[in-house]
């Protein structure tokens, strides 16, 4: 075909749109880098080229490149497939003997987003291999299309790695009332990636119906799970949820050696932020002043003892939040921090106040309070 090529000859014939060469350089067998970056370049070179006639000569070729032996070289091919836009090959794809052509399809169709694509794909959530009912649940979040949610909350319950946690997640992308329910019952779920994948959903439909449910989840053994309970009440907006979470950072800071339970506080300390409730401001005061049970202390940093990046943005998130809920004693609270030294506030302080829209009315709202104070007896 031609000589010895490389990454180099890719991106020179990208750079001057040899649009014959790429094609031709698909087939290479020498190197699967090669015959992945022509992939990728032939649908980054232009839109118009992807309508082209020679766009669509080009398609056996990718559909050949998706039986590759590299991952990367048939993820490519996916892609440049969707790209093209060629749903005639992909969906004959969907039913090749070989499990990697039909993921790659899969993933080809949830590039293109056309209705026509939708029935095919909730066919693939039948597949015989786990890893192309993942692909296709994963495919149909993409498309957004209604006549999925049915078929996909029925994937709930898929035994196969990862495919009930893409259905979750497509479900969660969709925004259908219908898969509330299924949804808090996947809460419960032995697999802690199905909960976890649950609770991020809920958070995207936002029904009031999953306040209780991600409520109790924040008390889950598995920390992940409520990470993403505390994220979902925070977008959910719900005031019932403002004392479970602010109950969460009154326990304080716990070490330890990965910061897990951090990550909670971090999730739950924008979720105040996101409820702009008042009851916050204290429990949210004393993160950034490092008080409270089991506290890493402004005064134990200088000494030495460690510390984890998650509670340095557990406490930069308490900071935000305080922005957020534009409360008098926050406002003083963030100024006397940056007066102050722990680095850890200051800095939190210094982020959060960079995010002051009119610094005049937060100045005003510091004044009020100072006013206050003197005035009170």
């Amino acid at each position: 075909m031609f000589g010895r090529i490389n990454k180099k000859h890719i991106k020179k014939w990208e750079e001057r749109k040899n649009v014959e060469k790429l094609i031709r350089a698909l087939g290479y067998k020498r190197d699967s880098d090669v015959r992945k970056g022509a992939a990728k370049a032939l649908w980054k070179i232009n839109p118009d080229w992807r309508e082209s006639k020679e766009a669509k000569e080009a398609v056996p070729k990718f559909i050949s490149a998706l039986n590759d032996k590299n991952l990367d070289v048939r993820w490519a091919a996916a892609e440049a497939l969707g790209k093209i836009k060629a749903v005639e090959a992909l969906i004959p794809a969907l039913k090749d003997k070989n499990p990697d052509v039909r993921k790659g399809a899969a993933k080809g169709l949830g590039e293109i987003k056309t209705p026509q694509v939708v029935k095919p794909l909730i066919s693939a959530l039948k597949d015989e291999e786990y890893s192309v009912r993942r692909e296709a649940a994963e495919a149909l979040g993409k498309i957004k299309d209604l006549r999925a949610v049915k078929p996909l909350i029925s994937a709930l319950k898929d035994e196969g790695y990862g495919v009930c946690e893409e259905a979750a997640e497509a479900l969660g992308k969709i925004k259908d009332l219908r898969a509330v329910k299924p949804l808090i019952s996947a809460l419960k779920d032995e697999g802690y990636g199905v909960c976890e994948a649950a609770a991020e959903a809920l958070g995207k439909i936002k029904d009031l119906r999953a306040v209780k449910p991600l409520i109790s989840a924040l008390k889950d053994e598995g920390y992940g799970i409520r990470t993403e309970a505390a994220k979902a009440l925070g977008k959910i907006k719900d005031p019932r949820a403002v004392e479970p979470l602010i109950s969460i950072l009154k326990a304080g800071y716990k070490y330890s050696v990965l910061g897990e339970g951090d990550l909670v506080r971090m999730a739950v300390a924008t979720a105040l932020g996101e409820l702009k409730d008042p009851r916050a401001v204290e429990v949210l005061i004393s993160v950034l002043e490092g008080e409270g049970e089991g506290s890493l202390s402004p005064r134990s940093l200088r000494q030495g003892q460690s510390i984890n990046a998650t509670y340095m943005y557990t406490v930069i998130n308490a900071a935000v939040a305080l922005v957020k809920i534009k409360d008098p004693r926050g406002a003083k609270a963030l100024f006397d921090t940056l007066k102050g030294k722990d680095l850890v506030a200051q800095n939190a302080a210094a982020e959060a106040l960079k995010m002051v829209k009119d610094p005049h009315a937060f100045l005003e709202a510091l004044i009020s309070e100072r006013k206050r104070a003197k005035d009170s007896p």
